[in-house]
Order: structure tokens, then C-alpha cells, then sequence
């Protein structure tokens, strides 16, 4: 697990989300954040190329991770739908889910 010091709500936000996401395929999280800091471990093009390597579910995962994180991913919902599994699907929906209740506790609390 990657733990980031001093980091800010959104950071956590995101974190988690991805972590959640990622649930089946945690090498993932190695794969797309910084260790050290609050960061994607590469620029979104640059993990977008590496990833294209990976199985058709992983690689939608990236997508979707970037996406969380800076809105880059470009992944498609009916091409996630069709590409994941239904336990990854259940991750992606808890994923956003927490990730949508957290926004609006940061933001209107």
C-alpha cells in the first residue's frame, strides 16, 4: 500500500477511488502512482503507452484511474461495461461511488 505524507482531501479522494477500483489488479496502483508523493508515477500519455501491453482489463483500468485522477484516461462507460468482468465492474461502480461521496463532503461540509 502506498502511503503519501501530508497529503491534501483530494489527494486522499483520488487514492482511495483508484485503490478501490484496483482491488483485483493491485499492481496496478504500483503501476500508476507515485510512491513518494501525490502524483501519477508518469505523465498520463507515457502510462497510457505502457499499459497497452496489458490484458484488455487491466489496460481499461488504467484508462479509468487517469481519468479519475486528471480526466486524460478517455475510457468510454459502454467500453468499460463490456470490457470488465462483473467484480471488476462492482469495484468501478464503488470506486466512483466513493469517490463522488467523498467530493461532496470536502466540498460542502
Amino acid at each position: 500500500m502506498i502511503i503519501w505524507m501530508n497529503n491534501w482531501p483530494t489527494e486522499s479522494r483520488l487514492y482511495w477511488s483508484i485503490f478501490t477500483l484496483c482491488l483485483n489488479h493491485p499492481c496496478l496502483l504500483g503501476f500508476l502512482l507515485d510512491s513518494e508523493k501525490a502524483s501519477l508515477r508518469e505523465d498520463p500519455d507515457e502510462l497510457l503507452r505502457q499499459a497497452a501491453a496489458f490484458s484488455s482489463s487491466e489496460y481499461i483500468l488504467v484508462r479509468i484511474a487517469i481519468d479519475l485522477w486528471c480526466g486524460l484516461g478517455e475510457a468510454n462507460i459502454l467500453e468499460v461495461l463490456e470490457t470488465l468482468d462483473p467484480e471488476n465492474c462492482r469495484n468501478f461502480l464503488r470506486s466512483l461511488y466513493f469517490y463522488a461521496e467523498s467530493y461532496h463532503k470536502t466540498q460542502f461540509a
